[in-house]
């Protein structure tokens, strides 16, 4: 079980990885997100995290 959880933060933490990455490859503009509960944290919040940073830096 320890060894599931540990996979799936990381699998999470990669994610905000590649969310910053595509915001700097993108539009020059290196953001940090910040994720206060990593354990409520479900993969739909990510998508609306880059979908929203996408949003905001292509006005």
């Amino acid at each position: 079980m320890l060894l599931y959880l540990t996979w799936y933060l990381e699998e999470k933490k990669a994610r905000v990885a590649e969310i910053e990455q595509r915001v700097k490859d993108e539009f020059g503009v290196v953001i940090r997100v910040e994720i206060s509960d990593w354990e409520k944290a479900q993969a739909s919040s990510f998508d609306s995290i880059e979908q929203k940073a996408v949003e905001i830096f292509s006005k």
